[in-house]
Parts: structure tokens; C-alpha cells; sequence
């Protein structure tokens, strides 16, 4: 079965290419606009989200983008948010890396670094993702968890 990955993005061109070129390897949905990627995420079906910063109603402006960053880190917080944008001014690169997101990545897309981006960061997920349930485990499990015999 193929990875989720939620693809953030205004530009339907660029969206649709990503999609194109991403969807051997993953399931692939697109969201257009915050409102949409909003209800998307709310369903946490998405390890894996990139997202663009400059989205509507000021696509020039990476407010819209940061906001919905804090948004997507709440609602889930163990989905892992690679950013793209193309003002890749470093100060952009670090605010979203401080507001959460596990990767930044300018445009134009070089799909290559974008592919090895997204593998490391499903990755990353699936790990922590194990230690959560072993975690959850040896909790219920009690004391007797992690004992050698």
C-alpha cells in the first residue's frame, strides 16, 4: 500500500506536476487552498505534508503558509511538514523549521532532492511512530515490560 502524502499548494500546474512525478511511490492528494488542506489534515491520514507558503489570499506573503504551519503542528503534531516555497529567504527557512517543520525546500523543485526529502521524513515518521506504540505498549503492559528473562 503507498505512503499519504498531502501536497499543499496553490499553483495547480506545479500541484498536478508533483503529483505526476510522486505518484509511483506515493498516495498522493492535493490541496489548493488552507480551508480544503484544513478539513485534509483534521482526518490525520497524513504522515507526510508539504506545504507552500504563499498561499491565498496574499500568495506574495509566507503569512498564510505559517499560520496554517502552526495549525497543521497542533491538529497533528506527529506529521511531518516539509515547506516549499519560492521566497527562499533563509529567515523563512528558519521560522518554519522553528514553528515545526522537519524540511525546507525552495522552488524551483529539483524533484530528486525532493524525493530523498520526503523518504527521510516518512522515515523519521515510521520510527517514531514504533517508539509511540512501544512506548503505549510497556505502558499497558506494566512493569514486567522490557525485563530480560
Amino acid at each position: 500500500m503507498k505512503k499519504k502524502l498531502l501536497i499543499i499548494e496553490d499553483e495547480t500546474s506545479l500541484a498536478k506536476q508533483l503529483k505526476w512525478a510522486l505518484d509511483k511511490e506515493y498516495a498522493v492528494t492535493i490541496a489548493s487552498a488552507p480551508r480544503q488542506a484544513k478539513s485534509l489534515v483534521a482526518t490525520g491520514e497524513y504522515p507526510v505534508i508539504t506545504l507552500d507558503l504563499g498561499l491565498p489570499p496574499v500568495p506574495s506573503s509566507p503569512e498564510e503558509g505559517f499560520k496554517l504551519l502552526e495549525e497543521i503542528r497542533s491538529v497533528t503534531p506527529h506529521s511531518k511538514v516539509i515547506v516549499i516555497t519560492g521566497n527562499s529567504e533563509e529567515e523563512n527557512a528558519v521560522r518554519a523549521i522553528r514553528l515545526g517543520a522537519v524540511d525546507f525546500c525552495a522552488k524551483p523543485i529539483d524533484v530528486r532532492i525532493l524525493e530523498i526529502i520526503l523518504s527521510r521524513s516518512f522515515h523519521l515518521y515510521s520510527i517514531e511512530e514504533a517508539n509511540r506504540r512501544l512506548i503505549h505498549h510497556c505502558g499497558t503492559a506494566g512493569m514486567l515490560c522490557g525485563m530480560l528473562g
